[in-house]
C-alpha cells in the first residue's frame, strides 16, 4: 500500500509503505480485531506491495499512516490492482469502508469512500487493513521475474485535502 497525499512539484517522492501481511486458510482463521488501530501485528511477515500469496489462501494485510490535520481532508479515494481476489474488504481504524465481491483476471479498481471514510479518520497514526481471498487454483503464471503473478495485489489510499 502506498498512501498518497496531493504533493508540491519539489516534495520528494513518498517511500512505499510497509505493511504486515498474515496468509491464513480463510478469514474466518483471522486474529481477533486484526483491523483494529491498537492490534499487535509485530509477528507478522513484513513487505511493501506489490504481493503475492499461495493460491486459494486469504491475506490480511495492515499498514499505518499519519495525519496531521484530519480536518484537512476532503475527500478519500482507493486505487488497486487486483488479480484473480475475492471478498475483499478495506478498513480504517477498524471499521469497513469497501467491499468488493471479486477482481476476476486482473483488474485496476478505482473506489472513492464515502464521508463515513472520511470521519473515521484521526489525527496521528490511523490504520489501513484490508483481506484479499486469492482464488487462482492452476499452476503458476509469471509475468517476468520483477512483475506480480496471478493472485498480486497493490493498493494506494489516496487523500484530497480542502482547498
Amino acid at each position: 500500500v502506498d498512501i498518497k497525499q496531493r504533493r508540491k512539484p519539489e516534495d520528494p517522492e513518498p517511500k512505499a509503505t510497509m505493511w504486515r501481511m498474515k496468509t491464513i486458510e480463510a478469514i474466518e482463521l483471522a486474529p481477533e480485531g486484526w483491523t483494529a488501530s491498537d492490534f499487535d501485528d509485530s509477528g507478522w511477515m513484513e513487505t511493501t506491495l506489490p504481493i503475492s500469496w499461495r493460491d486459494n489462501h486469504t491475506a490480511v494485510l495492515r499498514a499505518s499512516f499519519e495525519i496531521d490535520n484530519k480536518h484537512a481532508v476532503r475527500a478519500l479515494r482507493l486505487r488497486q490492482y487486483a488479480f484473480r481476489q475475492d471478498a475483499i474488504q478495506v478498513f480504517i481504524n477498524g471499521k469497513p469502508v469497501a467491499k468488493i465481491s471479486e477482481s476476476g483476471g486482473g483488474s485496476q479498481i478505482t473506489v472513492p469512500l464515502n464521508d463515513h471514510a472520511v470521519k473515521l479518520l484521526k489525527n496521528g497514526r490511523n490504520t489501513l487493513a484490508a483481506t484479499y481471498k486469492h482464488t487462482w487454483r492452476w499452476g503458476r503464471y509469471f509475468r517476468g521475474k520483477d512483475s506480480v503473478y496471478h493472485g498480486g495485489v497493490n493498493l494506494t489510499l489516496e487523500m484530497q485535502e480542502k482547498e
